[in-house]
């Protein structure tokens, strides 16, 4: 897999992340079965231990432009859902 290669599965992964955190929430694994199933030629590239190990990074680690990025989302899912009753939160995410 290229490095190329390897880039669009982690964008494919946040996205996915994104997604799946506005349907109610996700897991790991949860989300390496969605990746898997709408984009099977990219998971059989990468192989299903190196995309739920690609997953759990993502889900599990703390970048800033990523951490700006959910920041924005979370305050939009607070106006959605919430009324804009959470303020206060910082999110952490990949």
């Amino acid at each position: 897999m290229t490095n190329q290669s390897l880039e669009e599965m982690k964008k494919i992964i946040r996205e996915t992340t994104i997604q799946l955190m506005d349907y109610g929430g996700t897991v790991p694994e949860a989300t390496r079965e969605v990746v898997a199933d709408v984009h099977p030629e990219l998971w059989a590239a990468l192989g299903d231990d190196q995309l739920l190990t690609l997953c759990r990074e993502i889900q599990g680690s703390t970048h800033l432009e990523e951490s700006a990025r959910f920041q924005k989302l979370f305050g939009v899912f607070n106006a959605r859902y919430f009324e804009g009753k959470l303020d206060g939160f910082t999110v952490l995410a990949a």
